[in-house]
């Protein structure tokens, strides 16, 4: 992997992959180092092709080169930013899912949705287990932990970011860490481990599901 110090270099690097010239100016100097991949995360596999360019809305207005591997699909974003500056990408009013925003038609419809997946999300892990130890990876603002702690679940969460976190713990009394080294647990501590919507933020993820086995 190549790491771009420069939104210039960055944009450079895209135009020689792909072919394509794009105009940017960077807001800010927060977003500016990027990771380029040759390889994909999964299979390693060396053919990358460009599927679409997409924009960040809502936070850093940075526009992002979606690739698909040709030999096994898997489709990421590629360059990448820096894994010590992701959640710098998380921080905004506008990602729900950290702030349980419900103010205007789209947080509205957001929360009814999640509701609905929930209670779905609770009856899957019930075909696996109906008590025992369960953690939630990326819990958010743990509405989810909250269910399955009422449904009879010893829970524990963790969720890096510093405002979902909070709320978890003091608005729904949960047990959240924001540790997220998966290592730091001992072998055997859950019956039930689940990531919804987080395995795909995570940078090395054929690592995670290592440490998760």
């Amino acid at each position: 992997k190549t790491q771009y110090d420069t939104t210039k270099d960055y944009w450079a690097s895209l135009k020689n992959q792909w072919g394509v010239s794009i105009r940017y100016k960077c807001t800010s100097n927060l977003f500016r180092k990027m990771i380029l991949l040759k390889n994909c995360p999964i299979c390693s596999g060396k053919q990358l092709i460009k599927k679409l360019t997409c924009i960040d809305h809502s936070k850093s207005k940075e526009k992002f080169t979606i690739v698909s591997c040709g030999t096994c699909s898997f489709t990421f974003t590629n360059p990448r930013p820096k894994d010590n500056s992701l959640s710098e990408y998380y921080k905004s009013e506008k990602y729900i899912s950290h702030t349980n925003n419900k103010k205007g038609i789209t947080n509205f419809l957001y929360q009814i949705v999640r509701k609905y997946s929930i209670r779905k999300k609770l009856l899957l892990i019930n075909t696996l287990c109906k008590t025992g130890s369960l953690l939630d990876i990326g819990c958010g603002t743990g509405e989810f932990l909250n269910t399955c702690k009422k449904n009879g679940y010893i829970t524990k969460g963790v969720e890096p970011s510093k405002i979902a976190r909070e709320q978890a713990i003091e608005n729904l009394n949960l047990s959240v860490t924001k540790e997220t080294n998966l290592k730091e647990f001992e072998k055997g501590s859950f019956e039930i481990i689940t990531l919804w919507h987080v395995l795909e933020h995570m940078p090395e993820i054929n690592k995670q599901i290592q440490i998760l086995k």
